[in-house]
């Protein structure tokens, strides 16, 4: 695969007028380069023409209303979103939010391995994502519909429903009030 590094700093005024009489000496392999430079105006112009920003502003609030929603599910612990990134962090229990999976752990271990058949199970089913710790991280693309999105999280809540009645509640009703 290839790519064309490319990135960018924003910093308030007052910060942006300090360097204008002090020199901030760096250097990177990629600074500057006018082909980079070049892919990052051309896929702004994409992200205008296409309306992509208001198509994340507007699609983003159905994947807000919809994820809110699964705050009924005895495993879903918090719900964090802006726009059309989101986090779902899965718990054990919910009234002492204690994560499936330790915070503070190395990375990528999950003893038990629930996180990572939670995840499994949602790409067996067509919902590609992954995982930090205890929260499953939703980025789809910004051309995404609602309707998609509506697809996408009736595929999210049945593997959740299964999910906590095969492997966390077996026992359990599997909704809050």
């Amino acid at each position: 695969m290839r790519y064309s590094p490319l990135g960018g700093v924003i910093v308030s005024k007052k910060v942006a007028e300090y360097f204008d009489d002090h020199v901030l000496m760096t250097g990177l392999t990629y600074s500057g380069h006018t082909v980079s430079t070049q892919i990052g105006c051309a896929t702004m112009d994409i992200y205008k023409d296409e309306h992509l920003v208001e198509n994340a502003a507007e699609v983003g609030k159905v994947l807000a209303e919809r994820l809110e929603k699964l705050r009924r599910f005895a495993s879903v612990g918090d719900v964090r979103h802006i726009g059309l990134f989101a986090a779902v962090e899965l718990v054990k229990d919910k009234k002492t939010k204690e994560p499936i999976i330790s915070y503070g752990m190395d990375y990528g271990k999950d003893p038990v391995g629930l996180m990572s058949k939670f995840i499994s199970l949602l790409s067996d089913n067509g919902f590609y994502t992954y995982s930090h710790e205890s929260s499953v991280m939703i980025a789809p693309p910004l051309i995404i519909t609602k309707q998609q999105i509506n697809e996408a999280i009736d595929i999210f809540e049945n593997v959740l429903a299964a999910f906590e009645k095969q492997y966390l509640f077996a026992d359990q009703p599997l909704l809050t009030k």
